[in-house]
């Protein structure tokens, strides 16, 4: 894993992070990926963490939101 970039924001309650996983991945013989997933936590009553992912070949583009409370 190679972390690429981190940005934490409102008080530590949100983060956006891109990260590499190319090396590991190969390792362990999974294939570039094109992917987007969430957690749907918008849809889920008491859960209050938001994570989304992208995922183009090997690397994950992720924004979490661990307090969703104020929306």
């Amino acid at each position: 894993m190679k972390k690429i970039y981190e940005k934490w924001w409102d008080n530590g309650n949100k983060v956006f992070q891109i990260t590499n996983y190319k090396k590991s991945w190969k390792e362990v013989g999974n294939p570039p990926l094109l992917r987007f997933r969430t957690n749907g936590a918008k849809k889920r009553k008491g859960d209050k963490c938001l994570d989304v992912h992208l995922e183009i070949g090997y690397t994950v583009f992720n924004y979490t939101n661990f307090n969703l409370q104020k929306y």
